[in-house]
């Protein structure tokens, strides 16, 4: 997840996309998948960088990471919920980053989902997955809850 700068916060970018709904519920691919909860966004921007290479070609000038799926560690970071404005956009982050743990992949462009890269979800979501993608047809997303 991707924000503008904290030193301008009237300017933050913090819509969440949220992930198709066979990747919203159910088990992570490990099935060990943890949430690590830091402080700040600023300690949450350096663990994802470090995890990404950097931000992606399409940020802007000043974005920095607030939330990530962290594969090497199979780990969710999140900043804390405490430092950030809005609970209900950071719920809606904290789904965002797990649906990544169950296998969801973004496009290259950051938006929408790249069902090329994208791994089947554990459970009853897979066959649901491989009969829409080969029907040439997206599968549902979640509710955004806006």
């Amino acid at each position: 997840m991707i924000a503008a700068t904290p030193a301008r916060p009237s300017g933050w970018t913090r819509a969440v996309e949220p992930a198709p709904v066979i990747y919203a519920s159910g088990p992570t691919r490990t099935g060990k998948t943890w949430e690590m909860v830091l402080r700040n966004v600023e300690q949450v921007d350096y663990i994802c960088r470090t995890a990404m290479g950097g931000l992606p070609e399409h940020a802007r000038r000043g974005a920095y990471y607030w939330g990530c799926y962290h594969a090497k560690l199979d780990a969710v970071v999140l900043v804390d919920p405490r430092a950030w404005p809005s609970r209900r956009e950071w719920d809606a982050a904290r789904e965002h980053e797990w649906a990544h743990a169950r296998g969801w992949r973004h496009r290259p462009d950051g938006h929408g989902t790249d069902w090329a890269r994208s791994l089947p979800p554990a459970g009853p979501g897979a066959q649901a997955l491989v009969l829409a993608t080969t029907a040439g047809e997206e599968p549902p997303r979640a509710a955004s809850g806006d």
